[in-house]
């Protein structure tokens, strides 16, 4: 994959807004028009204020030496690990969660589907059990990715859909589970703790094996998705982030907020559109050179 062409791609509407800022001549005017930009792109007042008293400080003599101080500074700021975690032996098992519309299902396929090219056995949980046509949706896209599917009936408790799928002799010989929860608000505890259960549930049957809990955020929405990813992290100690829908819009600055806010919740993968290859491991230096543009020679 070319990672650094992919995230050219998925930023290009961001990296438009912010190279706005570099048609000043004068350092300081570059700074003042970039700090503007950077909220632009929402990045937030505060983190784009910080990022610039950082450049300021390194008393830039040239437009392009504010370019190459603000990729030193935004590097700075992301999260560095975002390795993905895997068990010592099979199955490992990933939840993925988030509000209605994130584009959970989709991530759960582009996940399963790039690591069956790496040779892994995936498989597909159905614990969205209440969204009408959920379950038909899952299996349409397991056949896609080619992966295991697990669903019982719609109306079914996602916490006995995860019991029964991680006592299945199938799906637990698969390398990589990936459950798909339902779609809940942020903002109604008993939903975030109905998560809560359905975790234990998975720990009670197949010990060991969660190690991930995967906020997908929707790109789309910008600083607003950082309350969700704050109330998901103290509810359920979040392991990553993954950010669909990038080049939908030029909010990818909210990313710089999430890196400031919660430096041991790192961004682990990137999406956008809707083919299955649609989907990148977050590389920060790519990232940055997205976003900024590239140094002219």
């Amino acid at each position: 994959m070319d990672i650094k062409g992919f995230f050219r791609k998925a930023l290009a509407k961001t990296q438009a807004v912010i190279r706005e800022a570099f048609g000043e001549t004068i350092p300081e005017a570059v700074l003042t028009e970039l700090e503007d930009r950077l909220i632009l792109s929402d990045a937030g007042p505060r983190t784009a204020s910080r990022i610039i008293q950082e450049i300021r400080a390194r008393k830039p003599q040239s437009p392009e030496d504010v370019r190459a101080h603000l990729k030193t500074s935004l590097l700075e700021l992301l999260p560095k690990d975002g390795s993905p975690r895997f068990c010592p032996a099979p199955p490992t098992v990933w939840f993925l969660l988030g509000t209605n519309g994130s584009g959970k299902t989709t991530t759960a396929a582009k996940l399963a589907a790039h690591y069956r090219r790496e040779n892994l056995r995936t498989a597909l949980v159905a614990a969205d059990t209440f969204r009408a046509a959920a379950i038909d949706q899952l299996r349409l896209w397991s056949e896609r990715a080619g992966a295991e599917l697990f669903a019982m009936q719609e109306g079914s408790h996602p916490s006995a859909v995860i019991f029964d799928a991680m006592s299945d002799k199938k799906i637990k010989s698969c390398d990589l589970i990936l459950v798909d929860t339902a779609g809940r608000l942020h903002t109604k505890t008993s939903l975030l703790e109905e998560l809560a259960k359905m975790a234990k549930s998975c720990e009670k049957s197949a010990p060991g094996t969660l190690v991930e809990r995967l906020l997908v955020l929707d790109g789309t929405a910008g600083q607003n998705t950082l309350a969700q990813a704050r109330i998901f992290h103290e509810a359920l100690s979040l392991t990553g982030l993954i950010v669909t829908k990038l080049d939908a819009s030029s909010k990818a600055g909210f990313l710089l907020s999430i890196g400031s806010d919660l430096k041991d919740v790192p961004v682990k993968w990137v999406a956008m559109g809707e083919s299955l290859d649609d989907i990148a491991p977050f590389d920060p230096a790519a990232f940055v050179e997205g976003l900024v543009g590239e140094t002219p020679a």
